[in-house]
């Protein structure tokens, strides 16, 4: 269940105030822990699921360092995003301009679904 807390925010821009939902940070699902719930519902062991996965970091890293995206399967994909700041002319753009190079994660429509409020099966609660 996702749990979130009512906060109010002020619009820098005529000092109102307004009240916004902010998601209540659960704990953490270990890696060691995912590892054994792989083990439990599959053929391989904690530290096959272990290998697998951390193999499957070390060449998704190294594939969007060569510019390309990644498909994880049902999981979705990951991509590289670059933010930069403008240059008047196409010419005038340098490397020195580049801000920032990001990773996006883009969620599969299993994903979606589930956390479509109006049709998926996520479950919030006020705290």
């Amino acid at each position: 269940m996702l749990k979130y807390k009512v906060i109010p925010r002020k619009n820098p821009i005529d000092k109102s105030v307004k009240y916004y939902a902010q998601e209540v940070q659960q704990t953490q699902m270990s890696f060691a822990a995912l590892c054994d719930k792989i083990s439990h519902s599959s053929t391989a062991t904690a530290a096959d699921a272990s290998a697998v996965i951390k193999e499957a970091c070390v060449h998704a890293l190294e594939a969007l360092l060569d510019g390309k995206s990644v498909s994880l399967g049902d999981l979705g994909s990951l991509h590289t995003t670059i933010k930069s700041k403008g240059a008047a002319t196409a010419k005038d753009f340098e490397p020195k301009l580049l801000r920032n190079i990001m990773i996006r994660w883009v969620r599969p429509t299993r994903f979606r679904a589930a956390f479509d409020l109006e049709k998926g099966k996520v479950r919030v609660q006020k705290v």
